[in-house]
């Protein structure tokens, strides 16, 4: 008994045809992927960053407590170290002055415990001449020396007390806050006059000038042990516009090249790891004055060179990127070793 295909095929030739068509095809698709390379790429993204964390943006805080007074900036100002932001009046305008008293008060004791000092130190060798003499006794001698030990302490005390208004006072004049780096201000706190700050409220933000600039990408934890320092990277930045096929990065068009130069040893504990990028290549970055910090960032660590049907088969079965079976047996056979020992 003939089977239902084979009468199909004796009925109409040309569906033999269209089989072997088809069988070609996928053969040739098939040979056609083993043969095109394709480079596996780690992708991950970030932002454009500085290495320097005193380069990044950064708060302008209230050195003390008070109400605001005469602002000297707006957004968008740009400003030099030592230059004026803002100034804090404090509460109480007599504030310093009673500070001043105080000081002068503590300097006046510290005077006379100096004096009581030297007094004393008279009066023990006195004591000691008169005990060697036999014409006093060795406890008054020994109450003299606890009376040096008593001023002695008094004397640290007031000058640790002296220490401590010098910074108040230090502290009540600095009601001029100034900017402590060259840059921008991108924002600022606003009102004046009845606005009452307390100490180390934020009043400005600054983002320094820097002419460094670097690329932070977040790299999965499944793909970080991947990545080596130098390992090559093609960046796509936000605003500029890119062709990138991750597989054959020779035909990008629009991305820039970077450089690995550190990988974070501890997550951010959501499994990411931070990975950044140095210029490298011939093609520069975009200039500081358009390539702003913040910028977004996409990216592609460069690995190893395999082919497109390889690839497509590691996708398909979720394997890790560079599968090396004899890796694999090695550890393996180790693991077979440590469980027999």
């Amino acid at each position: 008994m003939q089977l239902e295909s084979s009468k199909m095929l004796k009925r109409d030739p040309s569906l033999k045809r269209v089989i072997f068509l088809v069988v070609l095809c996928i053969f040739g698709t098939v040979m056609t992927l083993a043969m095109i390379p394709w480079q596996q790429t780690v992708d991950g993204y970030g932002e454009v960053t500085t290495r320097s964390p005193s380069d990044r943006q950064q708060n302008i805080s209230a050195p003390i407590g008070g109400r605001l007074g005469t602002w000297y900036v707006v957004e968008g100002d740009v400003v030099k170290k030592g230059d004026p932001i803002v100034e804090v009046l404090d509460l109480d305008p007599e504030v310093v002055s009673r500070l001043e008293e105080e000081k002068e008060a503590i300097e006046l004791g510290i005077k006379s415990i100096k004096l009581a000092i030297e007094n004393t130190k008279k009066n023990i060798k006195r004591h000691e001449y008169l005990v060697e003499k036999g014409a006093s006794t060795q406890r008054i001698y020994e109450q003299a020396q606890m009376e040096m030990v008593n001023y002695t302490k008094d004397l640290a005390n007031a000058n640790v007390d002296l220490a401590k208004i010098k910074v108040q006072i230090a502290r009540q004049k600095s009601r001029l806050v100034t900017a402590h780096a060259d840059g921008v201000i991108v924002d600022r706190m606003h009102g004046f006059g009845g606005v009452i700050v307390k100490e180390t409220d934020t009043l400005a933000t600054i983002v320094p000038e820097s002419a460094s600039r670097i690329v932070q990408l977040w790299v999965n934890s499944m793909d970080i042990p991947l990545i080596s320092i130098g390992d090559k990277v093609m960046l796509q930045f936000e605003g500029w516009p890119a062709i990138q096929f991750s597989g054959w990065p020779q035909v990008a068009i629009g991305t820039f090249e970077g450089e690995v130069i550190f990988i974070s040893p501890q997550d951010n504990f959501r499994g990411q790891f931070k990975v950044f990028i140095k210029q490298s290549g011939k093609r520069d970055w975009p200039s500081p004055n358009v390539l702003r910090l913040g910028t977004k960032v996409h990216g592609w660590v460069l690995l190893g060179d395999v082919s497109l049907g390889y690839e497509l088969w590691r996708r398909y079965n979720g394997f890790p990127i560079n599968l090396n079976s004899s890796e694999l047996y090695i550890n393996m056979y180790e693991e077979q070793e440590t469980k027999k020992v």
